[in-house]
């Protein structure tokens, strides 16, 4: 969870005292007004280092900064600070907040992350500003489930297509070694749901195994993709989708009636490849469709059943781009 600080006043100085107190991170919105703006020039006196105007953390201060630290105690600039904002008049019962707020961002400081719209440091991107809090969040807190802190955050970072942040953080942090398997599997189902192939092979680089993945995996990927599936039947479960379309061709159906008894726990093993190429066709990934068809054994197998699909998908719809595209999928 992150606390966002927008504009506000001593209301908002008191819940951000207390989140970050329990060790929930805070990214303030710097130029939105009163407490936010308040908050940021105070957390830059209690930062060890400087912040530039662009928003970059810096070991080199701006002149006016350096004329500054050079002239003024930092006690000196704080109360200068205070000051004017109450002399401003814009936050109501700043007396009642100010000590409370200085003690709090001093001791916390590395929980806040100051974040600009027109700041080079995160270019614009609140996503980033979030993933940055977490990070710093998760390496502030030295806590026992660093490692799961870890996974949740590469998940969020899949979930934005954030693939250079992932990527560094799984080639960086010492923390990434201590990962276990069930700790990246959900990052991976996040990755495949998504349909982000990169961040599927970074994964894979890393040790996270497709083999690794269970039944259960499987059908949340079914459940959870509603878009762009090729069927145009309300359905939901893998076997509904394996009935749906190869009941016409398939002669023997105890597999299929079978589907449903697999065990949600147990691994998909050596199948993986094809069940997953399977689903990424039925909701048209088609691009990380040729990726796990590579992964398949019997590749000539695989593209003959992934073209079916789209053949007989494109036979059953009446728009035409859709039709097209279907089409040359299936060539």
């Amino acid at each position: 969870m992150v606390m966002v600080l927008v504009d506000g006043g001593s209301s908002s100085i008191r819940a951000i005292c207390e989140a970050l107190k329990c060790g929930t991170p805070v990214v303030v919105i710097k130029h939105s007004g009163r407490a936010a703006d308040l908050v940021a020039k105070l957390h830059a006196c209690y930062s060890e280092r400087e912040i530039g105007n662009d928003g970059v953390t810096s070991a080199h201060p701006t002149k006016s900064q350096t004329d500054i630290v050079k002239g003024d105690s930092k006690e000196k600039k704080i109360g200068r600070i205070l000051t004017s904002a109450k002399e401003r008049n814009e936050i109501i019962s700043l007396d009642g907040v100010k000590n409370d707020l200085c003690n709090t961002l001093d001791l916390y400081k590395d929980l806040v992350t100051i974040f600009e719209f027109d700041g080079t440091r995160h270019r614009g991107n609140l996503e980033d500003a979030f993933l940055e809090s977490l990070s710093n969040a998760r390496k502030s807190s030295r806590a026992s489930n660093e490692q799961h802190s870890l996974a949740k955050e590469l998940k969020l970072a899949i979930a934005w297509y954030k693939f250079y942040y992932a990527q560094t953080c799984l080639r960086t942090d010492t923390t990434i070694s201590k990962l276990k398997q069930d700790d990246l599997r959900p990052v991976l189902v996040e990755a495949l749901y998504h349909g982000h192939t990169d961040c599927v092979k970074l994964l894979i680089e890393f040790g996270t195994s497709l083999e690794k993945l269970t039944h259960g995996d499987l059908e949340e990927l079914y459940t959870k993709s509603t878009n762009h599936q090729l069927s145009s039947k309300d359905m939901s479960r893998k076997d509904q989708y394996y009935l749906d379309c190869f009941a016409p061709i398939v002669n023997s159906m105890n597999k299929i009636n079978n589907l449903s008894q697999s065990n949600h726990n147990a691994p998909l093993g050596e199948t993986a490849p094809e069940d997953l190429f399977l689903w990424a066709v039925f909701f048209d990934r088609f691009e990380l469709a040729i990726y796990l068809c590579s992964k398949i054994w019997n590749i000539s197998l695989a593209l003959l059943c992934g073209a079916y699909i789209y053949r007989r998908a494109a036979s059953k719809t009446n728009h035409t781009d859709i039709k097209q595209r279907y089409e040359e999928h299936a060539e």
